[in-house]
């Protein structure tokens, strides 16, 4: 008794963790200390009503779930709450009706538990949550939609499954994260046939969720990575990308394919796991026999941004025949590493004018592209400074004056380079 009179003390103490040790110490004593928080639960301090309530969501006692069913209809919120998430806790489904009244509160966080708490009950819970699904009014139905997303129970796969077929697109998006979540390879084909899905939050659920289930999913989305329509091949090279470096290896050897849209979806998936492995593979496709391949490539090499990336950027940009070059010479600009600056400088300091033109007029893009041109100089800029000692003129102001002395300090372009870059603007 002296332990629960001190946890008691201890619930109201200013420190969150000791309160937070207090509550889950007395929720494992049981039906023992219902009385003590039964006490404190009428006390006219609000504050300590909800400090003595969270210790609630502990027990774990079967002896107390009378008492707890009965604190689900209790005037307080956070009582009802936690009573419910002991309940879900111990497996007890007289949580769910309470649970899904608190799923119509005006207030995000009590719907958001109640969500979480109805999901960790499982099977049981989705028969109710099916009634909601009906409902007239457009919100319970979403709420009740966005509740399936937290199940997290094995025995509701098939159940899921026949969900990712409902008509509502909120139900197909819920039912297709929470497959994600179990993992059950059962899933597979069906969130596969959600790539087809017209709502876009369905289908990038479906593609996060197939990246959780990982290397099973690898064959089946090799196959719809060559499929007739471009959408479904992009879909599947995102949900490929998302299931990371384990799928470069299969990928790479799609790579033969004569087909070069299915090259494409290829780089363009590999691009998405930005991995030095992929970068290193997408090296090799720079010199693909078709234009759209290599510009999917260069832009992949953009995407992972790596010292592997940035030589075959540069590597490209100095290409004389190439026609990607000034795709290039625009994706490094994005890239504020180390390499990625090293590589901008080099190409300003070119022997080749037309690789000093490519980057200058790249550096134009990026600025008119964000909008600096009459701004504070971008943040890139002082990398460049920095590290290469740019000086600036106490006029200089605007990202003409960035080009003109990025121009002088490269020291071998030709006037003409200069007068071009700065009349564009």
């Amino acid at each position: 008794m002296l332990f629960i009179e001190s946890l008691v003390s201890e619930l109201e103490s200013v420190s969150w963790g000791s309160r937070e040790n207090a509550q889950a110490n007395l929720g494992r004593l049981g039906l023992s200390a219902i009385e003590p928080i039964m006490t404190k639960l009428q006390d006219d301090n609000e504050e300590i009503r909800n400090k003595f309530a969270g210790a609630l969501s502990y027990i774990s006692d079967l002896k107390s779930q009378e008492i707890l069913v009965e604190l689900t209809k209790n005037d307080s919120i956070s009582v009802q709450i936690a009573a419910s998430k002991a309940l879900a806790n111990m497996g007890d489904k007289r949580a769910i009706d309470p649970l899904i009244i608190l799923l119509e509160s005006d207030d995000w966080q009590i719907r958001s538990n109640a969500q979480e708490t109805i999901g960790k009950i499982g099977l049981p819970a989705i028969e109710s949550l099916m009634g909601k699904l009906k409902d007239k009014n457009e919100e319970a139905q979403n709420n009740a939609a966005y509740t399936l997303a937290y199940v997290n129970d094995l025995k509701a796969v098939e159940v899921l499954i026949e969900l990712t077929k409902y008509n509502l697109a909120s139900v197909r998006s819920a039912a297709s994260k929470a497959l994600g979540n179990i993992g059950d390879k059962r899933a597979i084909q069906p969130l596969i046939a959600l790539l087809a899905d017209a709502d876009w939050q369905v289908y990038e659920n479906a593609q996060e969720s197939l990246g959780k289930l990982g290397q099973p999913a690898i064959e089946p989305l090799l196959v719809k990575l060559q499929d007739k329509d471009e959408k479904i091949r992009q879909r599947a090279a995102t949900a490929l990308a998302n299931i990371g470096e384990i799928a470069v290896t299969p990928l790479s050897q799609l790579l033969q394919s004569s087909d070069w849209q299915v090259r494409e979806s290829v780089v363009i998936a590999l691009g998405g796991i930005k991995h030095d492995s992929a970068a290193q593979i997408l090296l090799g496709v720079l010199n693909d026999t078709n234009y759209k391949v290599r510009l999917a490539a260069v832009k992949s090499l953009g995407r992972i941004g790596n010292e592997t990336s940035v030589e075959g950027l540069l590597n490209i940009l100095t290409r004389s025949l190439e026609s990607t070059r000034k795709t290039a010479a625009d994706e490094l600009l994005k890239l504020h590493s180390e390499h990625a600056v090293n590589a901008v400088i080099n190409a300003l300091r070119h022997n080749n004018p037309q690789v000093q033109i490519l980057i200058i007029n790249a550096i134009e893009k990026y600025a008119r592209e964000f909008n600096i041109e009459y701004d504070s100089f971008p943040s890139w800029f002082d990398i460049y400074k920095d590290r290469y000692q740019i000086h600036l003129s106490e006029s200089a102001k605007t990202v003409v004056d960035i080009l003109i002395n990025l121009s002088r300090e490269a020291n071998r372009l030709s006037p003409t380079c200069v007068i071009i870059s700065v009349y564009r603007f």
